[in-house]
């Protein structure tokens, strides 16, 4: 059975029902709430929300480009990579892995950032508040595993850090301050 719901913000979600007739019905674990019991999802991490087949897997619509199951009217991410999990705007939900050690905070400019792991090289991205990325630059990792970077060029604000490597992938909010502060 499937049962379409219509939400006043203009979403709509298809959910699917099975029902079983017989003596020994057991109720069925649904982890990622689509309406698809486990043992049958073969999409098992399906956004919130998402309009799902009978197999429990997104179904595009031409609204979607990215195929995430969230229309491009809702989608604050529209590009994400194929097969990621995402929220319920169609960002990208991230697993953090790895640690992070990023000093001074606040800062003036300077920042030195101790990679824990065994990336030999990281790329860091800085975004804005606003999800402009205003720094992407990839760094070789030295043996200190401190990697430093200048960010005195940025405005006086609160700024989101990313860093990626094959065994990390961390995000950190960094606030930038004016020297004279």
């Amino acid at each position: 059975y499937a049962c379409k719901f219509a939400f006043a913000n203009g979403l709509a979600a298809t959910k699917y029902f099975q029902y079983t007739v017989g003596d020994d019905c057991l109720p069925s674990d649904d982890d990622d709430d689509d309406g698809i019991s486990n043992d049958v999802d073969q999409c098992p991490n399906t956004p919130a929300g998402a309009n799902v087949d009978g197999l429990g897997c997104v179904i595009p619509s031409p609204e979607d480009s990215d195929g995430d199951g969230i229309s491009n009217d809702d989608d604050q991410c529209p590009n994400t990579p194929a097969g990621a999990s995402v929220d319920e705007v169609g960002c990208e939900v991230v697993t953090t892995t790895g640690e992070l050690i990023v000093y001074p905070i606040p800062t003036t400019g300077n920042l030195e950032i101790l990679i824990k792991g065994n990336d030999k090289i990281v790329r860091t991205f800085i975004f804005s508040l606003s999800g402009k990325v205003v720094i992407d630059k990839a760094f070789v990792v030295p043996t200190d595993r401190i990697v430093k970077t200048d960010i005195s060029a940025l405005t006086k604000g609160i700024y989101i850090l990313c860093v990626e490597g094959n065994s990390v992938r961390t995000i950190q909010k960094i606030i930038k301050i004016n020297s004279a502060e």
